[in-house]
């Protein structure tokens, strides 16, 4: 506050006109050593001397400090500024003719301050009004979230059945490849089987084919056979022996047709009586039923 006082003093000394304010610092009025004059509006000291008048001794002050270091009042005579070291206290006092600050350690007056402060209020009514929407979007968010992780949470469900159903797959997988090497161990066996069965398939079909042509020749003997027994039988029917002759040393005859199942004989018999006391006669027969079927008889017949 003793800093203030003399702040204020030289105050009022730079707005008294005349020389004869000062203040002295050491001697006294009568003696003075350094004193701090007022020469027409400006602010100086003189050494050994008094302010009586603007004599050599007078030097302008380029600045003055008041106060003890770290709490001291800086004036600069060139720029006009006013450095405080400590607090400044107005006592309640108004400051006044505060320009527009523009550095950012500036004083603000009143005015700029109510401009600035209603700017941030109608910021912060747009601001709350953005806020107000941005928070109806959250909620909107929210509920979007909620559900989409009412979805996720089905989803888990259902991909935990699918990885449940996939392991019991590939398990059925893993029997199956098991089976399947069973199989293809079965397919190579039959393979084995079918190149085997091919050859024998191949001889089989040989011993077919000579089966075959011995039934073709069987068939063709047993037809054969067929027509011989036929002529045979046809050849016997014609053979009929020839009845006994009536007298010894006379001989009969007897000639025949005969036929059985489409073959055709024809044959013819003799008989001839012997000289004995009973009648006794020596016979004899052919036929012939075609082909090679030639057929002989020889033969007795009697009578006791």
């Amino acid at each position: 506050m003793a800093s203030l006082s003399v702040f204020f003093l030289i105050l009022m000394l730079s707005s008294v006109a005349p020389a004869s304010a000062q203040v002295v610092f050491g001697g006294d009025a009568g003696d003075p050593e350094n004193t701090i004059c007022s020469f027409a509006g400006v602010i100086g000291t003189t050494i050994n001397d008094d302010c009586s008048d603007s004599d050599d001794y007078f030097v302008p002050a380029p600045g003055i400090t008041i106060g003890p270091n770290g709490s001291q009042i800086n004036f600069d005579a060139a720029t006009g500024a006013a450095t405080f070291g400590g607090a400044v206290d107005m006592g309640g006092n108004i400051v006044t003719n505060v320009g527009t600050p523009t550095a950012g350690t500036d004083a603000a007056n009143k005015d700029y301050v109510d401009g600035v402060v209603g700017d941030a209020s109608a910021k912060n009514i747009e601001q709350d009004g953005r806020l107000d929407d941005v928070e109806a979007k959250n909620t909107q968010q929210d509920t979007r979230l909620t559900g989409v992780e009412t979805k996720n949470v089905q989803q888990d469900t259902t991909l935990a059945n699918h990885e449940t159903r996939i392991t019991q797959t590939e398990a059925k997988d893993t029997e199956q490849d098991g089976r399947l090497a069973g199989h293809d161990t079965m397919l190579a066996s039959l393979d084995t089987r079918v190149t085997t069965n091919t050859s024998d398939i191949a001889s089989l079909d040989g011993r077919v084919g000579a089966l075959e042509s011995g039934f073709s020749e069987l068939g063709t003997e047993i037809s054969e056979n067929r027509t011989e027994a036929r002529q045979g039988i046809a050849a016997a029917i014609a053979m009929t022996t020839a009845p006994m002759p009536s007298v010894p040393g006379r001989t009969s005859w007897a000639g025949n047709v005969g036929y059985f199942k489409g073959e055709t004989a024809f044959g013819g018999s003799l008989a001839h009586r012997l000289d004995f006391d009973e009648p006794f006669a020596f016979t004899a027969g052919y036929a012939y039923g075609g082909g090679t079927s030639h057929g002989f008889r020889l033969g007795l017949a009697g009578e006791f």
